[in-house]
């Protein structure tokens, strides 16, 4: 084996490729780079950098790098990029600058777009991108997508079964494997707003929970708003792999639902469960809020006993015991035990009773759940 040049060098976030997205009647930006759209040397090229191309092809000089592909990549980069009057790459008068990014990466996550990119700065490959609010089938052109429109078999019948139904909305479980067009039309909607969406068309091992709503008051139809995916078979317990609330629809406190669910299916499978890691900020920071807010509805409401475990909450709420300790440290509301075993465990602890309840009373939180069960037809 021989060192690779690039292993010490981090990977730039490419700038986006697509400026704006029409979803149905909604049009609005998208967050971030993708390439798994409409992919082409062009795109290629602008995902090199320029150290990278140079290393790439000084590895192929010394014989290291046999991949022919790639080296003509880094040729045509450095032949592209080498005129002053172009500019290089990532330099002011570069027209690849990277926007900024925040939020979103895990697993679970994203609802807090990037900082915008001024579009006058951007060399998009696609400006806007017409995808359909029923199946997300996609075009680049407004009549294809209006053509779709008229006779697209989703808009009143949505694949999968409704496992949740409210008045407000409703969640529908979609098998990945049974309707692999759907789901992987679905992912390559979400990398555009997910840094760290890489899954495609591998979703056959997946289940995804999308949920429906009506877009606004005067709206006849369900139509999709966010969803989140869930592995069929996780050694890790994960139950939940990644979630988004797509943009028009954000602030609704769907995250919340979502996420709720997810936790509901923990406790109808008997099993207790954590998202993927990692948890981006935006992530973090949501599941921190659920998992408070479930362990102290538990702690005041439920249990009439005069002292709790972290286990025993962990056994009725179905969350993770090292979750259960990340909330309880949040509320300040766990006295570590001293003993070193606990220190390794990071789950022991006696629980406070009254900081839970102070955290309530000073955050003025609502400890009812926003899942009322007996809308849930899981079997």
């Amino acid at each position: 084996m021989h060192d690779d040049p690039l292993d010490d060098e981090e990977e730039e976030e490419p700038p986006r490729n697509i400026g704006r997205v029409v979803f149905g009647l909604r049009e609005f930006d998208t967050w971030y780079h993708s390439s798994a759209y409409y992919f082409s040397q062009k795109e290629e090229l602008k995902k090199l950098t320029w150290k990278r191309a140079m290393a790439l092809m000084e590895a192929k000089a010394l014989g290291k790098d046999k991949d022919n592909h790639t080296c003509d990549m880094s040729r045509l980069f450095i032949e592209r990029y080498s005129s002053p009057s172009v500019g290089t790459p990532g330099g002011a008068s570069s027209a690849l600058t990277s926007s900024t990014i925040s939020s979103s990466g895990s697993s679970a996550n994203a609802s807090v777009a990037p900082s915008e990119q001024p579009a006058a700065q951007v060399d998009f490959q696609v400006k806007r991108l017409f995808v359909c609010d029923s199946c997300f089938k996609y075009s680049k052109v407004s009549k294809d997508m209006a053509q779709h429109r008229s006779t697209c078999k989703y808009v009143f019948k949505h694949p999968g079964e409704t496992v949740y139904k409210s008045k407000d909305y409703a969640i529908r479980r979609v098998d990945g494997a049974v309707h692999k067009l759907y789901c992987q039309n679905l992912c390559l909607f979400a990398k555009l707003f997910l840094d760290h969406k890489s899954v495609f068309f591998g979703a056959d091992a997946f289940e995804f929970y999308v949920v429906l709503g009506k877009d606004s008051a005067s709206s006849r139809h369900f139509k999709p708003m966010g969803f989140f995916s869930k592995e069929k078979l996780s050694w890790d317990e994960n139950n939940l792999a990644c979630i988004l609330v797509f943009p028009p629809y954000q602030r609704r406190g769907l995250g919340k639902l979502l996420i709720e669910f997810s936790y509901v299916l923990s406790k109808y499978e008997g099993r207790k469960g954590s998202p993927e890691r990692p948890l981006s900020k935006f992530g973090t920071l949501s599941y921190m809020s659920y998992w408070c807010a479930t362990i102290a509805r538990f702690i005041l409401i439920e249990c009439t006993e005069s002292t709790v475990s972290i286990e025993t909450i962990s056994e009725h709420t179905y969350i993770q015991p090292e979750d259960v300790m990340r909330a309880l440290k949040e509320m300040h509301a766990v006295v570590l035990y001293s003993d070193e075993k606990a220190k390794e465990q990071k789950v022991g602890g006696r629980v406070l009773k009254k900081s839970v309840r102070r955290w309530v009373n000073c955050g003025n939180v609502k400890l009812s759940p926003v899942i009322d069960e007996s809308m849930v037809f899981l079997e």
